[in-house]
């Protein structure tokens, strides 16, 4: 894709700007998502790159940024393209204040996100969000389905399950669903016994149940698994928003990121086409949400009953169908090699308060900061004029004087890159 960004710039249909581009990199999955993704991209297109430093996990940024300065050397990429800032978080506004017309691609929560768009507008952000497994059924797969997706690498995947729905749902079977999590030393053990769902030990002791006791939950107004360090509540109702009295809804389930907390809804209608008031229901609140993944899991012989309308009234991202029975869509499978398009979008009614484009992998980075030039659109607007099949796009290609022009304005009153 960057290929192709390159061919159109050199056939002069556009310009990449070639303003340092600021990543900063979530702690985990940082290889693929973050620093490859946003950095490498890139850096293929010529530019320039400032990873920041984090206040948390600090070393694994920078020792994958000597990694790639490394192959830099080796491969004879000019060293001046990519540059490391330590700073704390005051040193890194300052620097963005400095560099108002240049991009920042960051993947993390919401209210971060929100505050870098108002210093940056520049700011591409990839936002978390409530991932939801829906089963028609409550069978064994589905529960291990669950579990897994709940779990996985002690939930610290961006796509581990934090919303649960089901029917028949009760104490028993959301207990017997983590009965069978296992533990781990460490990362490396985890990898040696081939465990990707398993908790690791000395992080899960801080929320194990107490030995022969009952023990408090550590989260307000959810049950501690009595032997796991898994935390749920059940509800007939889909969770309450939990944003502050005032403030517009939406994306108020908290994530406890790197903890495993699951709301269960088991509506007392089921799940199905049979009851469509709940579908409905679960619809606006998907809507409304916006998880990064939704899983759809039904009997084979169904139709898609159950997916097909969940996906037809959210229009989720990234939404997987699977079976009850045999094969169960995990809300945490990722499947690039088989051209799945993934993306992680803030509620939509609050999309520019997040980020500037929505972002959506994969796509060639410096893409979002590249614009047509007037000679192109000049070209295309005359194709149209003689006939030239570009009727029903005339209306955003047409130029007229001043378009060009007419750019957003940074913070500080420069003009952004046009589009």
């Amino acid at each position: 894709m960057v290929d192709d960004l390159l061919a159109s710039e050199a056939r002069g249909e556009l310009r990449v700007d070639r303003r340092p581009a600021l990543v900063a990199a979530v702690s985990n999955f940082s290889n693929f998502l973050d620093l490859c993704r946003k950095t490498l991209r890139n850096l293929e297109a010529g530019v320039p790159v400032v990873v920041l430093s984090r206040a948390n996990t600090g070393q694994h940024v920078y020792r994958w940024f000597q990694l790639l300065r490394e192959a830099m050397q080796r491969e004879g990429v000019p060293p001046e393209l990519c540059t490391f800032l330590s700073a704390d978080l005051e040193g890194q506004r300052r620097l963005m204040a400095a560099l108002p017309e240049s991009p920042v691609f960051f993947t993390g929560s919401r209210e971060v996100a929100c505050a870098l768009k108002e210093l940056s507008p520049l700011t591409f952000a990839s936002t978390g969000g409530p991932n939801t497994l829906v089963a028609s059924e409550w069978t064994p797969p589905v529960s291990e389905a669950a579990r897994v997706s709940a779990c996985i690498e002690n939930s610290g995947q961006c796509t581990a399950l934090r919303h649960l729905v089901a029917p028949g749902l009760d104490r028993q079977k959301l207990e017997a669903m983590f009965d069978a999590t296992p533990s781990s030393s460490s990362a490396a053990a985890a990898l040696q016994h081939g465990h990707f769902a398993a908790l690791l030990e000395p992080w899960a002791k801080q929320w194990s149940p107490s030995e022969g006791e009952a023990s408090p939950s550590p989260v307000e107004g959810y049950s501690l698994h009595a032997k796991v360090a898994a935390c749920f509540k059940l509800s007939a109702d889909l969770p309450t928003d939990s944003t502050s009295p005032g403030q517009e809804k939406g994306g108020g389930l908290e994530e406890h990121w790197r903890r495993v907390v699951v709301d269960a809804t088991s509506p007392p209608g089921g799940v199905g086409d049979n009851n469509p008031a709940f579908l409905a229901s679960l619809s606006e609140w998907l809507v409304r949400e916006q998880p990064i993944t939704l899983a759809v899991n039904e009997a084979r012989d169904q139709g898609f009953k159950l997916a097909l309308p969940l996906f037809e009234n959210t229009a989720q991202v990234v939404c997987s169908a699977g079976d009850v029975s045999e094969s169960p869509a995990l809300t945490c499978q990722a499947r690039p090699q088989d051209g799945e398009i993934f993306g992680e979008f803030p509620p939509r009614r609050n999309l520019a308060r997040h980020t500037h484009f929505p972002v959506v992998v994969p796509s060639p980075t410096p893409g979002y900061t590249a614009a047509y030039t007037r000679e192109h659109l000049e070209r295309v607007a005359a194709l149209e004029e003689e006939g030239g099949g570009y009727s029903l796009c005339s209306s955003e290609l047409e130029v007229r004087p001043g378009f060009l022009e007419a750019r957003p304005r940074s913070r500080a009153g420069a003009p952004l890159p046009g589009r």
